[in-house]
């Protein structure tokens, strides 16, 4: 979820300094007055244990509307955009191996930083920036000085990077087939390796799932290992992706701008055979705080802006959902919490309207994760010409180098399972361990 806790409006401003105009991509508007929604049948408090009705919103007045604008032109193959907690905008600009910054006054900075092929950067919540330089094979942090420091090598062409709540850096490695993770310490991990085709794009959200774009497909990694594929045969060349708090994902293929909504249904944002909202070539996808989207149209040299036709604030209580292309609130809470009350906007091309809901939610249920692995146990380690892994479940066991290229990969049996080591080079690995649900688990291995 690569928010901001800043979602200004003066942005538009500056992205018109950066280009001299504003242009308004709406298709076929056919308002007469502003939006003006209600709910009604709304609850004083959710509960887990009793599914609700979906609240659909009434509307009085004209339809809502996705608007769409472009904000930025005269760039350079623009590749990710981010911006910061005060509302200063930064584009990669892969055609120019920089960094653009575009601040609040409207000054223009560009800056290299030795980068080459940079493709994707976030930032943390006191100013520092994480790149990763995909010719270098690198990940980069540029502290909020501008001191510049490599933090972690190894990778092949690494692309989509994200940040989690706790400090930890996500890095997609697609020529390894793997994403992996960066401590605040420096120390790095692998997620998971069960990827086909490569990771390229990658977002959190705030429940710890990563979500990854790979060639024509959408994946959902759960903080355990597992992995799912969302609205497999709608894409095509998938590249950048972005999730909000009510789970509805966006994401970038080769021409379009799409987006599941917490259904599964998918719809075109962008990109059509009328000419209208066209994009090329599009790859890095922004979410700000107030929902708005950024996309970075590459092949075109253009940073455009989505509003969707709604937008909620703040984001609803964990297990709910709200459809930003429909307004539906749908879902059973699973996190209990106090009355509060949610600001729902809306707009079209004849102006905007908003409305509110207040509720409380309550939850008996628990979001641990599983303990598959409590029979688990892998001996000896240290190890050296052999080591056994038992186990009570049909699984996988992944042994990967300390620079994730892949040792061995064996399917495992319930029960006792011996590896053959003789051959390898002393040192340390990681050994992943995986049941046939997709659940996983790391461990540190020493060969002496």
């Amino acid at each position: 979820m690569k928010k901001t806790g800043l979602a200004s409006y003066q942005n538009l401003f500056i992205f018109v300094l950066l280009s001299g105009f504003l242009i308004d991509e709406t298709a076929y508007s056919q308002c007469s007055v502003a939006p003006n929604i209600s709910y009604s049948g709304v609850s004083s408090n959710y509960t887990s244990e009793t599914p609700f009705t979906p609240l659909i919103p009434y509307n009085s007045g004209s339809n809502p509307e996705t608007i769409t604008v472009t904000v930025g032109s005269g760039l350079t193959q623009p590749i990710n955009v981010t911006l910061d907690t005060t509302g200063n905008v930064y584009l990669i600009e892969n055609g120019n191996n920089s960094i653009k910054k575009i601040a609040l006054d409207g000054t223009i900075t560009s800056t290299d930083y030795g980068f080459f092929e940079p493709f994707d950067l976030v930032l943390d919540g006191i100013g520092n920036m994480f790149v990763s330089d995909s010719g270098h094979n690198v990940v980069k942090k540029i502290a909020s000085d501008g001191t510049v420091t490599t933090i972690v090598s190894g990778f092949q062409r690494p692309r989509g990077i994200v940040l989690d709540h706790d400090g930890n850096v996500y890095v997609c490695d697609p020529y390894n087939l793997m994403i992996k993770k960066i401590s605040p310490e420096g120390t790095m991990s692998i997620i998971n390796h069960l990827f086909d085709w490569g990771p390229a794009g990658i977002d959190i959200d705030s429940a710890g799932d990563l979500y990854v774009t790979e060639f024509n497909y959408i994946r959902k990694v759960t903080p355990w290992g597992s992995i799912t594929t969302l609205g497999s045969g709608y894409f095509y060349l998938t590249q950048g992706i972005a999730v909000d708090g009510n789970h509805n994902v966006y994401m970038t293929d080769v021409s379009h701008v799409k987006k599941i909504a917490p259904d599964g249904t998918i719809t075109t944002l962008m990109g059509d055979v009328t000419g209208i909202n066209n994009v090329y070539y599009p790859v890095g996808i922004y979410l700000d705080g107030l929902g708005n989207l950024y996309v970075c149209d590459s092949g075109n040299n253009l940073l455009k802006k989505i509003t969707m036709a709604y937008r909620i604030v703040p984001d609803l209580p964990a297990g709910m959902a709200f459809d930003t292309s429909t307004g539906i609130i749908s879902g059973s809470p699973t996190v209990t919490t106090p009355t509060t009350t949610y600001t729902i906007s809306t707009q079209n091309s004849c102006g905007a309207n908003s409305t509110t809901v207040s509720f409380s939610t309550s939850s008996t249920l628990s979001n641990e994760i599983p303990e598959i692995f409590k029979d688990l146990s892998i001996f000896p380690n240290p190890f050296n010409e052999s080591f056994s892994v038992q186990t009570s479940f049909y699984g996988k066991a992944i042994l990967y180098d300390v620079l994730g290229k892949v040792i061995l990969s064996q399917n495992l049996e319930n029960g006792l399972n011996r590896f053959d080591s003789s051959k390898y080079p002393f040192g340390n690995f990681i050994l992943q361990i995986l049941d046939s649900d997709g659940h996983s688990k790391t461990y540190k291995m020493i060969k002496k």
